[in-house]
């Protein structure tokens, strides 16, 4: 999921640029795909399916680019005339039921005699939304939950649950159907097809997780942003994404421990209706009081001018939060090389609600 957070991050700082920003015409900058498809579906209100063959050219845009020129769009229909013209290969499918979703279909995917997003099936749910294909798999054979990394590393959503009751339709619609749009992110789901030895073909489900926010800081030309999904689910993971990178032209370091990108690291939820802090998780205090006391690092990243990195934490392991809405800030003590010299740069203003 860290590559998404970026995308989504990279969304949030560029803004309306990306599509119809006033700096471009339809001679604009060129940006990648999944960056475009983020802007897109942020300024037009729309969402996104994909299906590929696995490991396909066609959709390496997922996680590389700049491609595909930036366009003054202004409805849906504009958007979907742009990508049948400039996604050779691919096929672009307006949802019959609901025209904010878009499906994107690498072309000859459905001509598979076997391919078990085209066959159909009824589904009564509830659980993680992840694992929703292998519930699927039941009663529809060869589609499964994706458990590997997709692309450079998109990961399944951790954070979502569903409840469903879905009469007999096709696997795209259940699968899409099952998504919370209201606070789900705008690319919805990617199914990833593998023909096997005996000819026969399985496919792969990676939903790609829900809206985050985000905020950032820096200091001394490091600049730290975390992220985290605007909308968790009470007693599931709560990812919160840190990336770090020197805007500057001086190298700093963070020394790493475990999950954290910080051995100094300082971590703060306060409940926004009570405005009391939540305490610590018995873990979580043991984990920030042993890096402390032992300074054990696990890791030093050093970071050149341009250069970044990214880690991701689970809240829930260190706060638990319970139902309700929640501020979260962080601060990072980073270092210089030869003085030893320390300066700090605090996240905060990071609001968030958990919910059943």
């Amino acid at each position: 999921m860290r590559s998404l957070i970026l995308f989504l991050l990279a969304f949030i700082l560029i803004g309306g640029a990306i599509v119809g920003g006033d700096d471009h015409g339809a001679g604009g900058d060129r940006v990648s795909y999944a960056d475009f498809l983020f802007a897109a579906g942020e300024k037009l209100d729309c969402y996104f399916t994909i299906e590929t063959w696995w490991g396909s050219d066609r959709f390496r845009w997922c996680c590389e680019g700049p491609r595909i020129r930036d366009e003054k769009l202004t409805t849906v229909d504009a958007l979907i005339a742009k990508l049948q013209r400039d996604f050779a290969g691919i096929d672009v499918v307006r949802d019959r039921d609901n025209g904010r979703i878009i499906h994107l279909i690498e072309t000859g995917l459905p001509m598979q005699n076997d391919y078990v997003i085209e066959k159909e099936a009824a589904l009564d749910y509830s659980g993680a939304l992840e694992d929703l294909p292998d519930a699927l798999r039941k009663t529809v054979p060869r589609i499964w939950r994706c458990d590997s990394a997709l692309g450079v590393d998109f990961k399944n959503d951790v954070v979502t649950t569903v409840k469903v009751h879905l009469g007999k339709e096709k696997i795209r619609k259940l699968l899409t159907d099952a998504v919370p749009l209201q606070n789900y992110g705008r690319i919805l789901w990617i199914a990833k097809t593998l023909i096997q030895r005996d000819a026969r073909s399985i496919t792969e489900i990676t939903y790609v997780g829900p809206k985050q926010i985000s905020a950032s800081a820096q200091n001394e030309g490091a600049v730290v942003e975390i992220s985290v999904p605007a909308k968790c689910t009470f007693g599931r993971p709560v990812p919160a994404t840190v990336s770090i990178r020197n805007k500057g032209d001086k190298v700093f370091f963070c020394d790493e421990v475990s999950v954290m990108p910080n051995e100094r690291m300082e971590m703060n939820l306060v409940n926004r209706e009570t405005k009391v802090p939540v305490e610590m998780t018995k873990y979580g205090k043991n984990f920030m009081k042993s890096i402390k006391l032992l300074a054990t690092q696990s890791g030093i990243a050093k970071l050149e001018k341009g250069e970044s990195g990214t880690w991701t934490i689970d809240l829930d392991e260190f706060f638990a939060p319970a139902r309700g809405n929640y501020r979260f800030s962080a601060t990072f003590l980073l270092r210089r090389d030869e003085q030893y010299h320390l300066f700090k740069v605090t996240v905060d203003d990071l609001d968030f609600g958990v919910s059943d």
